[in-house]
């Protein structure tokens, strides 16, 4: 019998007991979810002091990931496969790991809406009433986790610096799924914006995301690479904001 998808529970590295194995040499803790485009935003802060976990639903971009550390095996280390666009480093693969799943509002499965455009997949079904949506090429059940759940994979002594969010219309609902461990957090980089919110049936409004953020302790700072930064008003950052590169993804 034919299967339209498949799921991948193993994140490269592993776990063990149920945590992240991060190096003793990190010193930024980093979520890219929503990684599409090659996620620049992984790779323009990919370094040796930088854990990241990346969490990208969309299964073509699984096989880019994939075939990235697939040929990371099998070369020597230090070189990258020349056929390969945005190859990662081998070396910078024992601070990287891929989860194929999205993050929501509870763990279940839902269906993922491709767009026929990368990068403009959602959860959410486009709102056909606005002129620039883009359509779907078809859909398909993925894996859903709570960001509650991703920052427990986190070993307790450690902070989460940054938790970067481009989730197409759904970054309200992400930042939400993790709003009893949000405290461990000291920045969110979300795109918060009119464009995202008129493109998607039952997107977030820029007006109430604000307020949630807010309300949820955290305060706007500044805008990078299309995202919107934002500080977490009940701790103090152990790093600035600086340390880290934002492109739109």
């Amino acid at each position: 019998m034919k299967k339209d998808f498949f799921t991948l529970d193993i994140p490269i590295p592993n776990t063990k007991d149920g945590k992240f194995v991060i190096p003793d040499s990190v010193e930024r803790i980093m979520f890219d979810i929503g990684a599409s485009y090659h996620a620049p935003n992984t790779h323009n802060n990919m370094n040796e002091q930088t854990f990241i976990v990346t969490v990208e639903p969309d299964p073509r971009m699984w096989m880019s990931f994939l075939a990235m550390w697939y040929h990371t095996q099998i070369l020597p280390k230090g070189k990258n496969p020349l056929h390969l666009d945005h190859a990662i480093s081998p070396e910078f693969f024992d601070n990287f790991s891929f989860l194929p799943c999205a993050i929501g509002d509870g763990e279940k499965f839902m269906e993922y809406n491709l767009s026929v455009r990368d990068g403009k997949s959602s959860l959410l079904k486009p709102n056909t009433e606005y002129e620039y949506h883009q359509p779907i090429a078809r859909s398909v059940p993925v894996r859903v986790m709570t960001l509650s759940a991703l920052i427990d994979m986190i070993p307790e002594d450690r902070v989460i610096n940054l938790v970067k969010i481009d989730c197409q219309g759904y970054d309200e609902q992400v930042v939400l799924s993790g709003k009893d461990r949000l405290d461990r957090v000291e920045y969110l980089a979300v795109e918060n914006g009119k464009h995202e919110s008129m493109q998607y049936s039952g997107a977030y409004s820029v007006d109430s995301f604000n307020v949630t953020l807010n309300n949820l302790g955290f305060q706007y700072i500044e805008t990078q690479g299309g995202q919107k930064i934002y500080s977490n008003s009940r701790r103090e950052a152990s790093n600035s904001i600086s340390k880290y590169t934002f492109s739109i993804g």
